[in-house]
């Protein structure tokens, strides 16, 4: 059994892994392949390696569990053991923030997308080395194709995690996606951030809502990849 203190008291996972709700957080470079053809290698290592960084502070500042690396992206996981109860909204405001940070100078250009359903949570094997802890299912691909469709600097949330964050209903600036190799649209809020923090998101603070950060780093999951780009979806109104 997989076991880890979180803020709302012990966090464990069966060895054979189980069904939870959680919110997983999808990040892309945009442009990445035309950047990558305009410098060396090792420029673009740079540029890359400044948005891991940053990708993983920011994360960190919110409770989110970096799930994955993934080239020109990062995948996070907010589990309700460690984010609290408010994971979605967590999962939102970290995704603002991480747009924030990479504005201007400070990143390359990024699309963020947050959705929140029910994952399967477990070790998975490896290779060689021991087995890595990661988030498998439709919640993790709805995500990955939600991204794809964030221009830079936007945030898309999938209508599960506005409501589960705390916005009832639909929104009159919500859209509906259709993704690739998905039979129904996704309602989604398209987003573009104001703020780093909570309360200059999309999303206005709960009355009694907390708007302190703790940093508590997670140990890196890894084992998700998606392959998804930006033509996997299209915008519909």
């Amino acid at each position: 059994m997989a076991t880890d203190s979180g803020r709302d008291g012990p966090y464990a996972l069966p060895a054979g892994g189980s069904e939870l709700e959680v919110s997983i957080l999808f990040a892309d470079v945009r442009g990445s392949s035309a950047l990558a053809e305009q410098l060396t290698p090792t420029a673009f290592s740079q540029v890359m390696r400044r948005f891991y960084g940053i990708a993983t502070e920011v994360l960190g500042r919110f409770d989110g569990a970096v799930d994955r690396l993934l080239g020109d992206g990062v995948v996070a996981i907010f589990l309700p053991g460690f984010a609290g109860a408010d994971h979605a909204r967590r999962a939102i405001d970290a995704a603002h923030a991480l747009v924030h940070a990479t504005s201007g100078t400070d990143g390359p250009p990024i699309g963020v997308a947050v959705h929140t359903g029910i994952a399967w949570l477990g070790m998975v094997p490896r290779p060689h080395g021991p087995a890595d802890f990661t988030a498998l299912g439709d919640t993790v691909n709805v995500t990955a194709h939600l991204c794809a469709a964030a221009d830079a600097g936007q945030v898309v949330v999938s209508e599960p995690a506005w409501r589960a964050a705390g916005r009832p209903g639909s929104a009159p600036g919500a859209r509906r996606l259709r993704l690739k190799r998905r039979r129904t649209p996704v309602a989604a809020h398209v987003c573009a951030p104001r703020g780093p923090v909570p309360g200059h998101s999309c999303l206005c603070p709960a009355d009694g809502a907390s708007n302190s950060f703790r940093y508590s780093p997670y140990p890196s999951a890894s084992s998700l990849s998606t392959g998804m780009k930006r033509s996997d979806a299209e915008l519909m109104q």
